[in-house]
């Protein structure tokens, strides 16, 4: 600590501390919050301008500054962050006293608050990659400060900050264990974002910073479900009981490494098995059958004429009669007019075919747009009902279940593709097409909750 602060420190306490209350009172008052980018229950960080220039400082919560045991704590935050090595922990150089108040001079750097980047990057959550390396700075961070013995005990979107550059880096304020013998004054009221143990008599160590990790972990992943490297450890982490918890930060972050490792391996074995798993697909399916009968396709299916499911209006160019027969006709009895087109086409041959009038062939072509759409509806329906069963965690251990899950879903499939394809009286290709189309799309989507 420098010796201005020693000076400041030895001062007639009592008129030097009824001085710096009124003082940062009435600076509290004339600083908008605009001005601040970060804060914790005892301090905060603002930029402000000094010589032409501007300077990061730290000042402490206006309502402590006549509290003689808080002003000593904060006075020596800079022998706490003097050996800091780690650009990540803000370090205070210098301690000064100005109009505002006694303040931290801080070491230099351009930050912004989590939250302050949220705000201005709503889909700042979404990008994946960055959200898993803030985690594994934020830990990195965490332990490299609980291995000097001490904890940040704070992890909100306000008192973590982000570098301001492209990269977005996480950085922290100094920590606040040095303030735990205050922590009643601090923590008046219960906030479900740090550890239960802060409010009570408790011991507060390492797990009041898992807690808080946790609850992080919770803020930054959007989804509904965690990933998979993260939901059983964080589900520990933010349990009540601190014995609840993993018993170090290290701990903690070597069970979500060896998880993250073990997801990595998945993954690739998920992608080669659904490689194999698609082409046993379409081995079992074959794209063209010598025997199967011919059926009046004349037109291929065009699925955008669709919009769930119904028929959409605009076929104006076409026969008026024909027009007239689609234009009012309801779901059912587009359904009856299905059936009974697929039992007449049953019988037509390719001799009738040929002699269809275009109003009748215009007809044929919107039914086949219509049975190729019921096939692809049912086909996907029990498709995720049978893949369900194969993309599962305990299927994900092992190759072998895994393959043996994924043959038998695949005979399951062809049946069904059969069933749906003599149903509708759709032609193989046609079928295996819109079947391989919605097996890539389910299971795309089954792989993607797997994660």
């Amino acid at each position: 600590m420098s010796k201005f602060a020693h000076r400041i420190i030895s001062e007639n306490r009592d008129t030097h501390n009824q001085i710096i209350m009124n003082l940062a009172t009435l600076a509290h008052r004339n600083n908008p919050d605009s001005r601040r980018i970060a804060y914790n229950a005892a301090m905060y960080l603002t930029i402000e301008p000094h010589h032409n220039k501007e300077r990061l400082v730290c000042r402490p919560h206006a309502k402590f500054v006549h509290n003689e045991e808080f002003m000593d704590i904060f006075a020596h935050l800079g022998q706490t962050t003097e050996t800091y090595n780690n650009p990540a922990c803000l370090r205070c150089l210098e301690y000064g006293n100005d109009e505002q108040g006694p303040y931290w001079l801080m070491s230099s750097g351009k930050y912004l608050s989590l939250a302050q980047l949220v705000n201005s990057k709503a889909n700042v959550r979404l990008d994946e990659k960055w959200v898993d390396r803030s985690i594994e700075e934020l830990l990195d961070i965490t332990v490299y400060l609980n291995r000097k013995g001490q904890q940040l005990l704070e992890f909100t979107p306000h008192s973590i900050l982000v570098t301001k550059d492209s990269q977005n880096h996480i950085a922290v304020m100094p920590p606040l264990s040095d303030f735990l013998p205050l922590r009643k004054l601090l923590y008046a009221k219960v906030d479900e974002r740090i550890a239960p143990e802060l409010f009570n008599n408790d011991e507060v160590g390492q797990r009041a910073d898992i807690y808080g990790i946790g609850r992080m972990v919770e803020f930054l992943h959007p989804y509904p479900t965690l990933p998979y490297k993260y939901r059983e450890i964080i589900s520990q982490a933010v349990q009540e009981q601190a014995s609840m918890r993993p018993q170090s930060t290290v701990e903690m972050q070597e069970i979500i490494l060896k998880r993250a490792q073990k997801s990595r391996i998945t993954s690739i074995a998920i992608s080669i098995a659904s490689v194999v798993a698609f082409l046993a697909f379409v081995v079992f399916f074959p794209w063209t059958d010598d025997n199967q009968p011919y059926v009046n396709n004349l037109v291929g299916p065009d699925t955008t004429l669709f919009d769930d499911g119904v028929l959409m209006d605009g076929y104006n160019d076409y026969d008026p009669l024909v027009n007239k027969v689609f234009a009012s006709t309801t779901d059912a009895e587009k359904s009856r007019m299905l059936d009974q087109y697929m039992h007449d086409s049953t019988y037509m041959s390719m001799d009738t075919a040929v002699s269809l009038s275009p109003e009748m062939k215009e007809y044929q072509r919107k039914m086949m747009v219509l049975a190729s759409k019921k096939f692809r509806s049912q086909f996907k329906q029990q498709a995720r009902a049978i893949l369900k069963k194969v993309y599962t965690e305990e299927n994900m251990q092992s190759q072998e279940d895994f393959m043996a899950a994924s043959q038998a879903a695949n005979a399951q499939l062809m049946d069904m593709k059969a069933a749906l394809t003599n149903q509708y009286q759709i032609d193989v290709t046609t079928g295996t097409r819109i079947a391989g189309e919605v097996y890539d799309e389910v299971v795309n989507e089954l792989k993607k909750k797997l994660k």
